[in-house]
């Protein structure tokens, strides 16, 4: 990925901590709303 490389630089490594929070944040919202249908709540 080319966020990897550029992480050197504060550009990358804002850029790399703004995508994973957008990726985590997507990814955790989804993800609860999967555990809460299994669990059934």
């Amino acid at each position: 990925m080319d966020v990897f490389r550029h992480a050197g630089t504060p550009v990358g490594i804002l850029g790399f901590a703004i995508i994973m929070a957008a990726v985590s944040a997507f990814v955790n919202d989804k993800f609860i709303e999967q555990v809460n249908k299994l669990i059934g709540i």
